[in-house]
């Protein structure tokens, strides 16, 4: 075979190559992106309360830490009074400082010397919210902060409310293959799963000195946990 011949095969060759390319193309991108959602809702099974204990004291920190550890007994015994488990009842270590207020010029000025401990509260009866709070109150705590109401099996919640979001999905992107007169086939690809929730803070309570007599404003009612899922789901059409 002369070269001549050599080249004008090659150059056939590239060219046929050359057609398919665009076709290969093409192909890989007959896909639809859709995103699917999801939320499920339960009762929450029980609510965790953060409380914290505070004082301060002017001169003398030793008398600011006795106030702190004895409404921190006296909140103890409270709380097992009213039917806490004591199992559910936990304390980190306590927390000693200088407060200081600042002068028009930013010059700090002492307050006193402070000493705060924090408590962690698992209520397992959603219902005695609060009276439990009012037995707080009733026990010198000065601020209750991020009440939150949680479920035992947040995980299997999680993974159903995924599989709910893919069937979202797929539903999603079978109306627009039909809409577009074609049919979906094989998933490309999943990507970005998020999952959200809201047992986030249900509120916040702080109790001053003026409102120490005052009684629970409102019956609290913690109404439902909801587990929400997005999905990202790319499909094949045929």
């Amino acid at each position: 075979m002369y070269p001549w011949e050599k080249r004008a095969m090659l150059t056939r060759s590239l060219g046929f190559l050359i057609l398919l390319i665009p076709a290969v193309i093409m192909a890989s991108d007959r896909l639809v992106s859709v995103r699917g959602e999801a939320s499920i809702e339960v009762v929450p099974e029980q609510i965790r309360m953060d409380i914290e204990i505070e004082s301060i004291h002017k001169s003398e920190i030793a008398k600011a830490k006795a106030i702190v550890d004895s409404v921190a007994s006296k909140v103890a015994k409270a709380l097992i009074n009213a039917g806490v488990d004591p199992n559910d009842i936990s304390s980190d270590s306590m927390t000693i400082g200088t407060v200081e207020r600042y002068d028009q010029f930013d010059n700090p000025i002492p307050i006193g010397h402070m000493a705060s401990r924090d408590i962690e509260v698992v209520l397992r009866d959603v219902s005695s919210y609060s009276k439990i709070l009012q037995v707080l109150v009733d026990a010198g705590v000065t601020r209750v902060v991020d009440v939150r109401a949680e479920v035992s099996d947040y995980e299997s919640l999680r993974m159903k409310a995924l599989g709910e979001a893919g069937k979202d999905a797929r539903s999603k992107a079978e109306f627009l293959a039909g809409e577009l007169g074609t049919s979906l086939g094989a998933v490309h690809r999943i990507g970005d799963p998020r999952v959200g929730d809201r047992l986030g803070q249900i509120e916040e309570v702080v109790v001053t000195a003026s409102m120490v007599d005052a009684p629970t404003p409102y019956e609290f009612v913690p109404g439902t946990v909801t587990v929400k899922a997005t999905l990202y789901v790319e499909f094949e059409l045929e």
